[in-house]
């Protein structure tokens, strides 16, 4: 009854989601074509950046890792545990002079922020609550490489909106009725548009979380009964075969193998834009969605959309899967399809960022932006373009991608 409950639940906090989405979206989608039409040949972010800076949830995270980290620094027994192998501190941490003092910070880190984690929309995937040694190979790279304390930086990137306001202010001196409209849209985007990523933080990692950790608990059910050999094999099963498995157990062990067999196989598959079909027309782009960007003749060069300003320098660190992850370090430019809130601790440390998809209001665009990461965004293929390893130069403001 508990697991047929989750699943009456969980479309009416999907929809909590969509409408949060809409208003917030809106808000800064007026605010960018009002700017646009206001300021003659404003790059494509340029009129975001005017939002940036604001407190939020996800500058909190970066905050409260910052502090923890600083309490790892202040406690040398625990920094170098940390800092020799994240995965096997946390179990000797409470052991060592101030370990019992660190394990109460991370506690009420996780308290707070534990239900981040997960690199990737897979169910599979465990939240820091879950797996905390996530939350010290991120602490270990600040150890090694301390950056700026984020509030300081938060409060440079919102001294920047206000310069960019005032310029705009400046040039509407003399048209009242542009200034007001100009004000109100301003008002209404730090308002509700900061939700882009307070509701992706709130419910969309929240209810990942949740529901990863109660399919683990349904998922021990089985297995202690022998209908499957494994907790996260519950993973490989549809939500009607467990209900009724529940209710009516029978060995699923070969229904398991046989879908561990097709996810594999379908895993090795590169998914195409459309299945079947494209639309006729093609939908119009948005500034969510990449618009085509033709590409530069020069093979060195990718483009895309400038969604944050600036330049930023070091080796391309592609990111496919969750193994990849940790490998992210302290000055390189981070390259994937997307990321969500999970992400953030990278946006701490990375010197850029390149994307396959997104708009300047996509998620990436958004974080790019909140910590000041030159970013450029729907290249379509820098995944496949830009190996490991390459050095490459970010142009967030012209929206390009050179190979060194």
């Amino acid at each position: 009854e508990a697991w047929d409950e989750l699943w009456r639940r969980l479309p009416h906090l999907w929809g909590l989601h969509f409408m949060t989405n809409a208003g917030s979206y809106r808000s800064l989608n007026e605010l960018a074509d009002l700017y646009e039409s206001l300021v003659e040949g404003a790059h494509p972010g340029e009129a975001l950046t005017l939002a940036q800076g604001l407190p939020n949830e996800l500058q909190r995270v970066q905050r409260d890792l910052y502090f923890l980290t600083g309490r790892a620094r202040s406690l040398p027994a625990v920094a170098g545990l940390i800092e020799r192998d994240p995965g096997q501190a946390l179990a000797e941490i409470p052991g060592v002079e101030g370990g019992p003092q660190f394990m109460d910070a991370l506690r009420e880190f996780l308290k707070s922020h534990g239900h981040l984690g997960q690199p990737f929309d897979d169910l599979t995937l465990p939240s820091w609550e879950d797996e905390p040694s996530l939350v010290l190979a991120e602490i270990r790279k600040r150890l090694l490489h301390a950056g700026e304390d984020p509030e300081t930086q938060r409060l440079r990137l919102h001294g920047e909106a206000q310069a960019l306001a005032n310029r705009v202010r400046e040039r509407l001196r003399d048209r009242p009725e542009d200034l007001q409209r100009f004000e109100e849209a301003l008002g209404l985007a730090c308002e509700a548009g900061p939700l882009t990523e307070a509701h992706n933080y709130w419910l969309d990692r929240m209810l990942h979380a949740h529901l990863h950790r109660f399919a683990l608990r349904v998922g021990r059910r089985l297995a202690e009964a022998s209908i499957i050999s494994d907790p996260r094999d519950v993973f490989f099963l549809h939500v009607e075969e467990i209900d009724q498995a529940l209710r009516d157990p029978r060995d699923l062990r070969a229904v398991v193998a046989r879908r561990r067999a097709e996810h594999e196989r379908w895993g090795a598959v590169q998914p195409p834009k459309y299945l079947g079909k494209p639309p006729d027309p093609s939908p119009p782009p948005d500034r969510f969605e990449p618009r085509p960007t033709e590409q530069a003749g020069d093979e060195r060069v990718l483009r895309g959309l400038g969604a944050s300003a600036g330049t930023g320098r070091g080796p391309a660190r592609v990111v496919l899967s969750p193994d990849d992850f940790g490998r992210v370090q302290p000055g390189d430019v981070l390259v994937c399809a997307s990321s969500n809130p999970s992400w953030v601790p990278l946006f701490g440390i990375i010197a850029g960022l390149v994307t396959n998809t997104g708009g300047v209001l996509a998620h990436a665009s958004v974080v790019a932006r909140e910590f000041g990461v030159p970013a450029v965004v729907g290249t379509g293929d820098a995944t496949q373009r830009l190996r490991d390893g390459q050095r490459v130069e970010v142009d967030g403001t012209a929206g390009e991608v050179r190979i060194l």
